[in-house]
């Protein structure tokens, strides 16, 4: 029983490392603001999203290093979704 236990959390293990290791590898587009909150929250601990403007959450996603979506296609709406989301993270 306890080797099987080993197991079980073995399987687990190797399954939040494959989880973390493809979030990390994703591409990110401006659809996923919730993947984009996640990142962003990871990489700017120190920031409070909610005293964030839209500018400058618009360059902070334009930095990140898997973010491949054509600027242009940003909107408030968009935004709006990656600073809620952040705000969640948060909490």
């Amino acid at each position: 029983k306890l080797g099987l236990n080993l197991n079980l959390l073995s399987l687990k293990f190797q399954n939040i490392q494959l989880t973390r290791f493809l979030r990390y590898h994703k591409v990110l587009k401006w659809v996923d603001t919730l993947d984009i909150a996640i990142e962003l929250s990871e990489k700017y601990p120190e920031k409070d999203a909610q005293w964030i403007n839209f500018v400058e959450l618009r360059k902070l996603v334009l930095s990140l290093k898997n973010f491949e979506d054509d600027p242009e296609r940003c909107n408030e709406k968009i935004l709006e979704s990656i600073q809620q989301n952040w705000i969640d993270e948060m909490e």
